[in-house]
This record gives C-alpha cells, sequence and structure tokens, in this order.
C-alpha cells in the first residue's frame, strides 16, 4: 500500500515536469510582430531575395506559422525558383493555408513550368475552394500566359469571376436592367411641355445594385438602390431624396415588369403610412412607364399616384460616328474602376496593376509622365525603403462615356493613407478629380491606357 500510494504521488509530479519542459521547449506559434513587418516590407515592395529569406527565417524559428510559409513560396514563385517554391506553399496549406490561395499559387508554379493539365487542376481546385479574381486580373497574370489556350481556361475562370462578381452570373440580377439608362422622364398622356425630369440609371457594384439618380425641373432630386435580394428571393427597393423621404420596396418581376410594393410615409398630420404599389413597364427597348398607385383602405382598392413615362436619351457620347458604348461595356468598366479601387484597399499590387494595359501612362499633377507598367509600378511602390498603405478610398463616378474603342471614366476620389519609410510613418489625405481613358485590348477587356488626376481643395 505505501508502495502504490508512493507511485500514485510520484506519476503527477513527473507528468507535471513532463509537461513543462515540453511547453517550454515549444516555440510560441506566432513570431514577433516587429519580425513579420520586417517580412512584411520587403514583400510589398517587391524584394522578392529579402522576403523569402525573412519569411524562411520565420518558418524556421516558427514551423506551425501558415502564412510565413505562403508568403515565401510566394517570394521563391516570383525569383522562379519553382520546386522550392511548390514545396512551401504546400507545406503552407498542409499547416493551416486557405487551400483557394494555396491553389491558384501551385497553379502559377505549374504553368510556369509548362504542366498545363496539372495546373489547370490546381486552377480549378482553387475556383471549387472559393478562389476570387476578377477576369481582367486572371487574364494578365503572367504566370498563367501558357494556360490561356487550355480547353478548361475559359470554364474554370467562369467560376473564379462567379466567386469575384456573383451578380453579373446570376440571371435574376439582370431582370431589371430594361430600366438601365438615361432617359427624359414626363407625365404619361400629356403634351411635352418645357423641360423633361432627367433620370439616370446605372449599374453599379459588380452588377449587383440599380442606382437611379433623379433630377426634376421643379428641384426634385433623388436616389434609389436596387438590387436582388438572394436571401428572401425578392428585389429591393430603397429610395431617398433632398426633401427627406425614404421609402422601401420589395417586389418581382411579373410578366416582364417589375412590380414593387410598399409604404409611404404618413400625409403631414396623420401617423398611418400608406401602402403603395410601384409598377415599371417595360414597353420597349426605348420606353419604360413607371406607375405609382397608393390605397387609402389597406389594399382594397388603389388610386394613381403618379404615371411617368420614359424615353430613352439620344447618345450624348462626345465620340461621333463610333459604335456606342452597351450596358455590357459600362458594366465591365465600372467593374474595371472598382477592381483598382479594391486593389489598393486590400494592398494587393497585382490587382492595382491589372487594370493597366502595359504601355498606360500615367499624368500626375506636377511631375513627368510614367509610361509603362513596370514604370507606374516603380512610381507607387518604390525601391527606397518606403511603404504607402491605402485606409480609405471613396469613389463617386460622374459619368462613363464614349465609343466602343475609346471610352473615359470621370469622377472624383477621396482617399486616406498611411507612408512609412525609416520608421517614421505619417498620415495623409486628399481628394482629387480623376479621370481615366480606356480601351478594349486584343482580348477584349478594357484596360485604362491614361490615367490623370488633379487635387481638389
Amino acid at each position: 500500500m505505501v508502495l502504490r500510494r508512493f507511485a500514485s504521488l510520484v506519476f503527477p509530479v513527473l507528468f507535471l515536469l513532463v509537461s513543462r519542459s515540453a511547453a517550454q521547449g515549444t516555440p510560441p506559434a506566432q513570431p514577433p510582430a516587429s519580425q513579420l513587418q520586417s517580412a512584411d516590407a520587403f514583400y510589398q515592395r517587391g524584394d522578392w531575395n529579402g522576403a523569402a529569406d525573412a519569411y524562411n527565417a520565420i518558418a524556421a524559428s516558427y514551423p506551425a506559422h501558415a502564412l510565413s510559409r505562403f508568403r515565401a513560396g510566394v517570394a521563391l514563385l516570383e525569383l522562379k525558383r519553382y520546386a522550392e517554391s511548390d514545396a512551401s506553399i504546400r507545406k503552407a496549406e498542409q499547416i493551416g493555408a486557405p487551400a483557394a490561395q494555396a491553389a491558384f499559387r501551385l497553379a502559377q508554379i505549374l504553368a510556369e513550368q509548362n504542366r498545363g493539365d496539372a495546373a489547370m487542376l490546381e486552377l480549378t481546385r482553387a475556383a471549387t475552394s472559393g478562389y476570387a479574381a476578377t477576369m481582367p486580373a486572371l487574364q494578365s497574370d503572367g504566370h498563367l500566359a501558357r494556360l490561356r489556350q487550355h480547353a478548361k481556361w475559359q470554364s474554370t475562370l467562369d467560376i473564379i469571376d462567379t466567386r469575384a462578381r456573383p451578380c453579373m452570373h446570376d440571371a435574376r440580377y439582370r431582370e431589371f436592367d430594361f430600366w438601365i439608362g438615361d432617359w427624359d422622364v414626363r407625365t404619361t398622356g400629356l403634351p411635352p411641355v418645357g423641360a423633361a425630369a432627367r433620370n439616370s440609371v446605372t449599374l453599379d457594384d459588380n452588377g449587383c445594385v440599380l442606382t437611379e439618380h433623379w433630377i426634376a425641373p421643379s428641384g426634385s432630386e433623388g436616389q434609389s438602390f436596387n438590387m436582388f435580394d438572394r436571401s428572401f428571393g425578392t428585389w429591393r427597393q430603397t429610395w431617398v431624396s433632398n426633401t427627406g423621404a425614404q421609402h422601401d420596396y420589395r417586389g418581382a418581376l411579373t410578366n416582364s415588369n417589375m412590380v414593387y410594393t410598399g409604404e409611404l410615409p404618413p400625409p403631414p398630420g396623420q401617423t398611418a403610412r400608406v401602402p403603395t404599389r410601384l409598377t415599371f413597364f417595360h414597353i420597349s427597348q426605348d420606353s419604360v412607364r413607371q406607375f405609382s398607385e397608393v390605397s387609402r383602405d389597406s389594399g382594397r382598392t388603389w388610386v394613381t399616384n403618379y404615371d411617368f413615362m420614359y424615353v430613352r436619351r439620344k447618345d450624348t457620347s462626345p465620340v461621333s460616328g463610333a459604335q456606342a458604348l452597351t450596358q455590357a461595356d459600362r458594366a465591365a468598366i465600372r467593374a474595371l474602376d472598382s477592381t483598382f479601387v479594391r486593389g489598393w484597399l486590400s494592398d494587393d499590387t497585382t490587382a492595382v496593376l491589372s487594370v493597366f494595359h502595359r504601355d498606360a501612362v500615367l499624368l500626375p499633377p506636377g511631375t513627368a509622365p510614367v509610361t509603362g507598367v513596370a514604370a507606374i509600378r516603380a512610381y507607387w511602390w518604390p525601391t527606397d525603403g518606403s511603404h504607402t498603405v491605402i485606409t480609405s478610398f471613396d469613389r463617386s463616378i460622374t459619368e462613363i462615356e464614349g465609343s466602343r474603342s475609346l471610352a473615359f471614366i470621370r469622377g472624383t476620389g477621396t482617399l486616406g493613407w498611411a507612408y512609412t519609410k525609416a520608421g517614421k510613418r505619417t498620415v495623409q489625405a486628399s481628394r482629387s478629380i480623376d479621370l481615366f481613358v480606356v480601351a478594349p485590348d486584343v482580348d477584349g477587356q478594357w484596360r485604362v491606357i491614361r490615367q490623370i488626376w488633379s487635387a481638389l481643395p
């Protein structure tokens, strides 16, 4: 009994000592922030030798740190050390790197090794695992150049693009596209007297939102945001105006017409909101009727609130004699701008540069033109040890005009960023008028050929 009791006391002590020893011998999972920041600085400015050394050093000391393995693999890919890159990326995935990201990088490595079928298998795995990228970014990816003739290239790109731009691949989001355009609006059935109201309806946010911009000679102004809500399986509209009005509607496409129902704010002196029905009749390609009804008896009977006829405005493109931009062109150009903005916000150099033609020219205010993608990269990501991170980027597009061979985007931008050099960090902000001149490349993909901006006070 004494021996048994002694053994029962010794075992917990020994276990505790072994556990403490094991714990003391296990390196922490996360490296110091300063070490990660140092490696990230190499990575962000494209110093691939420095990045590979820094991240491999972290991975050696912290073998469970998947990000370091992954980024070391990316750096080795850029250094054309494909076998080492492959091993590093596969190890990163084993210890926790996202499968979609790992598969995409493996596809790049295999493509560079001219192993097309294997590369396509990894690209397909990336697509089915949720990898998201836009068509322009994929089409301009130099590592994947050898895959563009592969039989499965386009179908796989479609899957990836579906992740990045789901609304462009779901037919339900296109049900209300007949309302997109620039319209003159008058009361139905009355002769045209005086200036018409103007309503511009644009397709925004990668084809997910139809935005209405209303302005009338009376001074009435407002906007509505229309989108298909997958969670409810219905369309939704939110209308706001310069009188403080706010309306919410839900609806669906019925017999080729969009029918919304909702409630209007109560009339002055009353508290009950007013049931309303809003129908957009698809009359023809160039005409739409917007018919609003209200009910004073909880929907039993309806009376006309207003009745508008939309007539599509004639092409006002400044490029005469050229084929006008289609709505698909406008959507693609707007998506190009979205890729540019999102690329900066996610600190994704590849995404930002993907929007430019290889011979694109920047025209910064007060400095010499910057010509070619390599020079643009050096301009925005210099190798002087500095690094800029965009912290906010609000873009407002004023117009997209031109022809199918040459067009432009004009708008304003409000930008915030943090600039770091030699350990000193400054925070800055600016507003600017922005102009992008765009044209389709040989593959029919819109690219920026000129970017011009000027500061606003």
